[in-house]
Parts: structure tokens; sequence; C-alpha cells
């Protein structure tokens, strides 16, 4: 699995953990028995942009932590796979903002976020109780050995 990393934000920090988001890829790939071909772009902004396409495209006029794009939108048949899946944006911001909130690191938060937004580019959501249970304990399984809370 391949990632491109975008960063748009003057922060550098994120980018020393490439090995561990290659790590974490490795991890969903065979916990969710994947093909290792799959790759998709993290791109990296702030809590500026992130409000903006916040509104743009969820027409919530506030920030969040992590939005996904999944080139297979609208179909959220897991079954069904593609080898560019899509993009994620995380804001920065948030994770440093979220890593103090919870009382861990830094990588850990960005960690967490990445499993999130891939998650979200293989189909899972969150929107009821059973889909978040589902996703939220796959996130734990997932992050279990790399970045256990």
């Amino acid at each position: 699995m391949k990632f491109s990393l975008i960063n748009h934000t003057s922060n550098r920090e994120l980018k020393t953990f490439r090995s561990d988001i290659t790590q974490l890829n490795k991890t969903i790939s065979t916990t969710l028995s994947l093909p290792k071909t799959f790759s998709y772009a993290l791109i990296l902004i702030d809590d500026s942009a992130m409000q903006e396409m916040n509104k743009t495209y969820r027409q919530l006029d506030k920030t969040t932590d992590v939005i996904s794009f999944a080139l297979n939108d609208g179909t959220r048949d897991r079954g069904k796979f593609i080898d560019e899946l899509g993009d994620i944006f995380i804001s920065v911001d948030a994770v440093y903002r979220q890593a103090e909130a919870y009382g861990h690191s830094v990588r850990r938060e960005s960690l967490f976020l990445i499993a999130h937004g891939i998650l979200h580019l293989l189909g899972y959501d969150h929107m009821t109780l059973d889909e978040e249970k589902i996703m939220f304990d796959l996130q734990k399984e997932l992050l279990s050995d790399l970045a256990p809370r």
C-alpha cells in the first residue's frame, strides 16, 4: 500500500511519522485482507482550510479533524475494491489540540486520524451506534500494537 503525503502547513513533525504510517498501512492490509497495491493521498492542512472544506462539502461552518473523499464514495460497498482509494485531509491544528485533550502523543493522534480516514475510504462509517461500534473497535485493533492508548 502506498500513500502520498502532501503538507500544506508549516508544520514538519508529522512527516517524521512516515514509517509509522507505512506500518499502519500494512496492518490495515493484513487485518482487512486487502490487496497490497492500494494507495491514497494524505493531505495536511490547518483549521482554517479545514473549516472551508467542511463548509463547502458538508455544509458545516466549523473545523473538524479529518475529512475523507473516497473515489468510490456513494457505493459504500467494501466488497468492491479499487487501487486508488481517495484523499484524506487532516487538520494539523486538530491533531495537536486533540492529543493534548486526550492526554496522548501527537504521533498517536495522527495515526488514529489516518486510520479513521482510511476506514472511511474503505466504506466504514459511524452514523449509527452499530456502525460506530464496528468502526471504533476496528480502529482500536489496528492501533493496539503500533500506537496504544
